[in-house]
């Protein structure tokens, strides 16, 4: 069993080392992310994606100049709220892939 387990540890240890993208991604990214070359664009290890990664490029600005009324104020009550972005918006299910869900009326063109 210990053999098993160094085994498997070097194997992980390698592979993330060696190709860390290919190795951990569960799929392509949208395009609209499709510019994002690193994992670390997102995620921050052994969290995930967080909204704080997402503000650094979806900040209050991006959203206070868009034209769909109530998008800016929705997005700040669900922030202030602590909610991760990830519960209404996902990636990595490919470049064609809708990434807005269970949202109703405001979806990505």
């Amino acid at each position: 069993m210990a053999v098993a387990t160094a085994v498997l540890l070097a194997w992980l240890a390698w592979g993330t080392a060696k190709y860390p993208e290919a190795f951990w991604a569960p799929g392509d990214l949208s395009r609209y992310h499709a510019d994002i070359t690193t994992c670390a664009g997102c995620h921050q290890p052994f969290r995930g994606a967080v909204a704080g990664q997402c503000i650094t490029c979806h900040g209050g600005s991006r959203f206070a100049v868009q034209p769909k009324s109530g998008l800016f104020e929705s997005h700040q009550k669900l922030m202030r709220a602590g909610k991760s972005c990830s519960g209404c918006h996902t990636e990595h299910r490919g470049a064609q892939a809708q990434i807005t869900i269970g949202v109703g009326r405001w979806e990505n063109p």
